[in-house]
């Protein structure tokens, strides 16, 4: 595997040590610690054979660098929008509205905790993602999934517009 670093590709493995950080997140993959819960998380996409529960992060189509401060020698920081994409195998027993909180609630808990983490500097002295906004783009809901033996298959799609991303 390709390590992703430099100014383009780091944000992205930012982003995957901050959500694997995520306590709720590490519970809803059934991880012991952050460094399992990283085996949840798959950078650009998701391989065929991923197991559910899982995060996939990517780019948007936005990014900039822009100069700290016109002073000369000043660094340039980089702004622009990451997506998230979780997905989940829910009962297919369960009634809609049943499957859709069982999705809803633990995904809520670790964006919840995504806003808490955003910023705060990790024991090895590097900031955790910081994150300006968090949008919902897409929802999938028990009515529009594809079967999956048994299972319904749930997914959310959210932007998250960040800075400082070098």
């Amino acid at each position: 595997m390709v390590t992703p670093t430099g100014i383009l590709a780091a944000p992205l493995a930012q982003l995957s040590l901050t959500l694997a950080a995520s306590s709720p997140f590490q519970t809803w993959v059934a991880a012991a610690d952050a460094v399992q819960a990283e085996q949840s998380i798959y950078l650009i996409a998701a391989p065929e054979d991923a197991v559910a529960p899982y995060c996939v992060i990517d780019f948007m189509d936005d990014f900039m660098r822009k100069r700290a401060s016109l002073t000369t020698g000043m660094p340039f920081g980089g702004t622009g929008s990451l997506s998230l994409y979780f997905s989940a195998d829910i009962d297919s027993l369960l009634s809609d509205t049943d499957a859709a909180f069982t999705f809803l609630n633990p995904i809520g808990a670790i964006i919840e905790d995504l806003e808490l983490l955003s910023g705060t500097v990790v024991a090895a002295g590097a900031p955790y993602t910081t994150i300006d906004t968090i949008q919902l783009l897409e929802l999938g809901g028990t009515g529009a999934v594809s079967r999956k033996s048994g299972y319904d298959v749930l997914g959310a799609a959210f932007s998250l517009s960040v800075n400082h991303l070098s």
